[in-house]
């Protein structure tokens, strides 16, 4: 089995910092992005079995972010 990757979108880069460490620490693949619309593209190609997001954010808010990724067939 493949290991659980994560996306991590939170403008903090402390937040960043403390999630990709913990979750790394439990052998998860992270990729980090500081905003909605950089995420976007990346969860498609990404492909990531979790996606953890701050809110708000710049530009979109997590919220909307999740409620996109929800209604894309292709996620």
């Amino acid at each position: 089995a493949l290991p659980l990757q994560a996306i991590v979108v939170d403008d903090s880069q402390l937040a960043l910092d403390q999630w990709s460490a913990a979750l790394r620490a439990l052998g998860v693949g992270v990729r980090t992005m500081a905003s909605a619309n950089e995420a976007v593209g990346q969860v498609r190609r990404w492909r990531a079995g979790l996606l953890l997001v701050g809110s708000p954010l710049p530009g979109m808010d997590g919220y909307r972010l999740c409620r996109q990724v929800k209604r894309d067939p292709l996620t």
